[in-house]
């Protein structure tokens, strides 16, 4: 509400990116995460996401009947004609494709068969498992870390090793890095380091690791071993979890599982993390095979 009272005041256009949480209005539980969405100019939604209807299933919805057709339109005279009586319904001087399939329809015949209720279902069990999933990462602790506690459907974590751990044991204190301070035991959020960045002296940063970029070496070998472990998924062939990055926040990469399944069972979390763990060791010789020069190399600049 605070964001549209300030596109109001400069005339600005409010856009929603939903494309993944605008699922969340199905759940009479989780529908308030959207609430404020309703002062949008537009909203992206993609159903194809959170609710499983096939691909594609896209849809950008405007509270301006005209405002596609004002900027988009060719008005190419050969194709388009305003003397007819279906005219209006007629979008093809309304996007950027001309001709496309009615995407639509997909969504209708999937509310048909499993209605609101069905839809709710699927996103509060989505919900429930990313929660779950949270649960046993902070409970098996180490080597995996939560990145934050999830809000919705999405569970970020770190893998951690025990290099990388023991480096920042061996550092006093830092002030420059919340990372670092979470894995030497100098702060108390050890299972969620964001709440660390939210509760500390830091709160005004825009990030929680203030080293110069590059010189923190607890963030660039955490990075590092994220982007390892995932190229060890591509050639296993067992599973593959991607994973995203907070620039904003000099956060190194971290996994990233966005839950929406509904066949999806707790064994199966398991089996996951089981497996991550077990690729994340076999990471570690690559890591301990650094120059000397780079081993000795655990300093917070």
């Amino acid at each position: 509400d605070e964001i549209a009272e300030i596109c109001r005041e400069f005339s600005l256009w409010m856009h929603v990116d939903a494309s993944y949480g605008g699922s969340m209005v199905m759940s009479p539980i989780h529908k308030a995460y959207l609430n404020g969405i309703q002062s949008a100019d537009s909203i992206a939604w993609n159903a194809h996401k959170l609710l499983g209807v096939p691909l594609q299933c896209s849809m950008l919805l405007t509270k301006s009947p005209d405002v596609l057709s004002k900027s988009i339109s060719s008005h190419a005279e050969y194709l388009y004609h305003e003397d007819h009586d279906e005219q209006e319904y007629d979008t093809g001087d309304m996007t950027l494709q001309c001709g496309r399939r009615a995407d639509v329809i997909k969504l209708w015949l999937a509310w048909q068969r499993y209605g609101k209720n069905g839809f709710a279902s699927r996103v509060e069990y989505a919900v429930i498992m990313a929660q779950s999933c949270a649960e046993m990462i902070t409970a098996r602790g180490f080597p995996l870390l939560l990145v934050q506690k999830p809000a919705s459907v999405n569970v970020c974590f770190w893998f951690v090793s025990k290099r990388t751990r023991d480096c920042a044991q061996s550092r006093q204190s830092s002030h420059l890095c919340l990372l670092s301070n979470a894995l030497s035991g100098s702060s108390p959020w050890k299972s969620d380091v964001m709440e660390g960045w939210k509760s500390s002296e830091k709160k005004g940063s825009v990030s929680f690791c203030e080293s110069v970029p590059g010189a923190c070496e607890i963030c660039t070998q955490i990075d590092a071993t994220t982007r390892r472990i995932y190229g060890l998924m591509r050639k296993d062939g067992t599973m593959l979890i991607n994973y995203s990055s907070l620039p904003d926040f000099k956060a190194p990469s971290f996994f990233r599982l966005a839950f929406n399944s509904p066949q999806i069972q707790e064994s199966d979390l398991k089996t996951i993390l089981d497996k991550l763990i077990e690729l994340g060791n076999q990471s570690v010789p690559e890591e301990e095979h650094l120059s000397s020069n780079e081993s000795s190399q655990c300093v917070l600049m």
